[in-house]
């Protein structure tokens, strides 16, 4: 049985209930299903004003590199501005932009959003990928 966008997003339970649908319905958003990029974003916005905890929003803000899209860019940007979401929407915008095809159409605005994830992220990895990516470089994860 296929749950449509209405049935999850009228969830109205309570507690550990609705957390775990809500934790449940970010995760799926952006797997590959038949649905559209848009529909898979609008799947994943829903559920963030339903949040009542960060703990669902840093999910979704890093479930949103999922779907390489410039809109999911624009999604993730105005997190920047917000102290509790900016590293992790730091994070989720470098994991967007080390995607080339995404990247390079909408090469000034990545370049922006960039710029603005050196400036505020506290992590080194995160920095030198932008700094990477901005100089159209590749950045290799290290094996561990």
């Amino acid at each position: 049985m296929r749950f449509s966008h209405e049935d999850w997003i009228s969830l109205k339970g309570e507690g550990q209930h609705r957390i775990t649908a809500l934790r449940a319905l970010i995760r799926i958003a952006p797997l590959p299903d038949g649905r559209t990029d848009v529909e898979k974003l609008s799947l994943l916005q829903k559920p963030m004003t339903m949040c009542t905890r960060s703990d669902e929003r840093h999910l979704a803000l890093q479930r949103a590199s999922a779907i390489r899209t410039v809109d999911s860019l624009r999604f993730l940007v105005p997190y920047l501005d917000q102290d509790r979401y900016a590293q992790r929407a730091c994070l989720s915008i470098v994991e967007l932009a080390h995607h080339r095809g995404v990247r390079e159409p909408k090469e000034e605005e990545f370049h922006e959003a960039l710029d603005r994830v050196l400036r505020i992220s506290r992590d080194a990895t995160v920095k030198d990928r932008a700094k990477r990516y901005k100089n159209d470089q590749t950045w290799v994860r290290p094996s561990k």
